[in-house]
């Protein structure tokens, strides 16, 4: 589980999973984590697993939009998706956006 409180909100919507605990965020979704800020159109957040996923979601025309950016202190970077894991704080996504910097761990 997660050790500190997480902030989030989404302009479409929320949906608890209670059982599974898990959390769906729709649209202009955002999160907060301590030092680390996830804003995306769709956000998945695994409480049990302390995981995060993040993705775009298509416009009506079909073009993908709201794609994940992440922030994490000072360094930022923009995916087309993105896993990350909490507990080790490292990015486990495997695609980013082209002339994106991709932040693979951030282990201090």
């Amino acid at each position: 589980l997660f050790k500190d409180v997480v902030e989030y909100n989404a302009a479409d919507s929320i949906i608890l999973d209670v059982p599974n605990k898990k959390t769906f965020l729709y649209k202009n979704a955002f999160v907060k984590y301590l030092t680390t800020e996830l804003k995306a159109d769709y956000i998945e957040l695994d409480m049990e697993n302390s995981l995060a996923y993040a993705s775009g979601l298509p416009d009506s025309s079909g073009t993908i939009v709201g794609k994940p950016k992440f922030k994490d202190g000072s360094q930022e970077f923009e995916s087309l998706d993105l896993k990350y894991n909490s507990r080790q704080k490292k990015d486990l996504s495997k695609r980013s956006s082209p002339n994106k910097a991709k932040v693979t761990s951030r282990e201090s």
